[in-house]
């Protein structure tokens, strides 16, 4: 997540514990701003009024509800980074499945390992 420029930064000294972190600037600023706009474009609904990608509409409706927009987005393009990375190390397509959906097939896997 270093080189993609998602990780946080970390304010602390001694007995001072900073709670304004904020993402590094480190990594490539166009990923960066590729993974915002994938995020943003993922959040929202299309033309018709339906969601875009209902999973990670999901996610972040979860995340705003302890979070500010801006931290929930962030969880967001995080979360998508990992879809990539997953995808890239798989060599298998992306397909749109739920969480619970998800357990099922980790479960279905984990059957047939033993």
């Amino acid at each position: 997540m270093t080189y993609c420029g998602m990780d946080p930064s970390v304010r602390q000294s001694g007995n001072y514990v900073g709670t304004k972190n904020r993402v590094t600037k480190r990594g490539s600023p166009f990923l960066r701003r590729s993974l915002y706009m994938a995020a943003t474009t993922a959040i929202r609904k299309n033309g018709k009024g339906s969601l875009v990608n209902e999973v990670i509409y999901d996610y972040y409706q979860k995340k705003v509800q302890s979070k500010t927009r801006k931290q929930a987005l962030g969880a967001v393009m995080n979360k998508l980074l990992r879809i990539i990375f997953s995808v890239l190390k798989s060599k298998q397509a992306f397909r749109v499945i739920t969480p619970d959906e998800q357990v099922q097939l980790y479960q279905k896997c984990q059957t047939k390992a033993a």
